[in-house]
């Protein structure tokens, strides 16, 4: 759930830059396209997650080391 809020974070500031024409060249084409509400799409999605298979999910990947 923290995860997808950081990346919905993470995107609403891109959204932000883009919106300002901060986003450009190399940085656009890595991005790609940004459109205004992808952010909140993202933070809606952590409602309804099992918290039990969240915390197996993030166990699993700092055993990993991809955490």
């Amino acid at each position: 759930a923290m995860r997808n809020l950081d990346i919905a974070d993470s995107r609403q500031r891109l959204e932000q830059y883009a919106a300002l024409g901060l986003v450009g060249g190399a940085t656009a084409a890595l991005v790609g396209e940004l459109e205004k509400g992808g952010a909140e799409e993202i933070a809606e999605a952590v409602v309804g997650i099992d918290e039990d298979a969240d915390e197996l999910g993030l166990g699993a990947a700092f055993d990993s080391g991809t955490d």
